[in-house]
């Protein structure tokens, strides 16, 4: 048992939520979780949010004995939600650089999404098999006005493109571009080699939701990744946000150019320290739910690793077609959600990228 003048606190990476009827008490860092039966331990998780002495939480616990609260502050400290202080209220998760330098969410994340830690399954477990369907390969089409982009020759790209050593070695993060936009033309070809639908396939034994084959690897075939292109300059395409539909190889009108799409454009710009907006920003929108439908609590992470080989893959083909692009750290997921008019927990928005031309050469 702690003596009574030991400090403790609650871990800065302690999570209290519900699950069922149940309130847990969690942590990425600990080993194990604490399931509270009893309400009156409530409010004994709420004083140790600051640091306090053994025998300071019991004056504070009235409706406890004072074997409880030592009891229970110390099978918390020994699972690792609860730290025991060193010295003058020191916590080692707050002095040693190790921990110190952890963010509860990234911690969080890494935790929920590795074997070896407090998860019981991850990979494909389908855990809304039979209770929802499925989500759909493709969006249904909305009925909106569609731009067709041109086919290129694939032939000739293969033929023709500089070496991949070659564009490995040269390609650079583009921030700013040309005075001369980038066409619909270019636009469409940069699309078509990386974003593309090269052939549907109905479900199946083996994977039991429909899947699509593209350019790109994704997490058994789901695809979850919608393209959208927010168009500040690009000759010949008017400005506006448009739908990337990767099986028609066609651009779908979302809307005009109007005080949202300028603030995407504009939150751009000032992420990437340039004055004038890019001439097309890529938003890389994820249908969440057709990623976890099959892999429940690893979704967001191979969502996010999907986002990451969308980047390289534009980032090469840009490089290939003397363009330039340059991927950006974060985005406004609730201003997207509201432009497009859908929930954010249907489709959020999940990577940016601009895209335009090269800087003029200047002698």
């Amino acid at each position: 048992m702690p003596a009574s003048t030991t400090i403790y606190r609650l871990s800065r990476f302690t999570l209290i939520r519900r699950e069922g009827a149940a309130i847990l008490v969690e942590s990425p860092a600990a080993w194990a979780q604490a399931i509270v039966l009893d309400r009156a331990l409530m409010p004994l998780l709420h004083d140790i949010g600051e640091a306090s002495s053994c025998s300071e939480l019991v004056r504070r616990s009235p409706g406890l004995p004072e074997h409880v609260v030592f009891a229970t502050l110390a099978l918390l400290h020994r699972t690792g939600l609860v730290c025991r202080a060193d010295g003058e209220a020191s916590f080692q998760e707050d002095t040693a650089p190790d921990s110190a330098m952890w963010g509860f969410y990234d911690l969080l994340f890494h935790a929920r999404t590795r074997r070896g830690t407090n998860v019981e399954q991850l990979g494909k477990t389908y855990p809304f098999r039979g209770r929802f369907d499925p989500p759909p390969a493709l969006i249904p089409p909305s009925g909106a006005a569609r731009v067709s982009l041109s086919t290129p020759d694939l032939a000739r790209l293969v033929s023709d493109d500089p070496p991949f050593a070659a564009v490995v070695e040269t390609r650079r993060s583009v921030r700013r571009h040309g005075a001369a936009p980038l066409s619909v033309d270019a636009l469409g070809e940069l699309l078509f080699r990386t974003l593309r639908v090269r052939r549907f396939s109905p479900p199946s034994t083996e994977k039991p939701y429909e899947v699509t084959d593209r350019p790109y690897p994704s997490a058994g075939a789901c695809y979850p990744l919608e393209a959208y292109l927010a168009v500040d300059r690009c000759r010949r395409l008017d400005p506006g946000l448009f739908r990337y539909v990767p099986e028609e190889h066609a651009l779908e009108l979302v809307c005009g150019k109007n005080r949202g799409v300028d603030r995407l454009l504009q939150d751009a710009a000032r992420a990437t320290g340039v004055e004038a907006p890019p001439q097309v920003l890529m938003i890389l929108a994820a249908r969440f739910a057709r990623v976890s439908w099959s892999y429940g609590p690893l979704a967001y992470n191979l969502i996010l690793k999907e986002v990451g080989v969308v980047f390289h893959s534009v980032y090469l083909a840009a490089t290939a077609m003397g363009l330039g692009a340059c991927a950006l750290g974060a985005g406004d997921a609730r201003l997207f959600a509201e432009i497009v008019g859908v929930d954010v927990l249907v489709a959020t928005s999940v990577g940016e990228i601009l895209l335009g031309s090269l800087p003029d050469v200047r002698g």
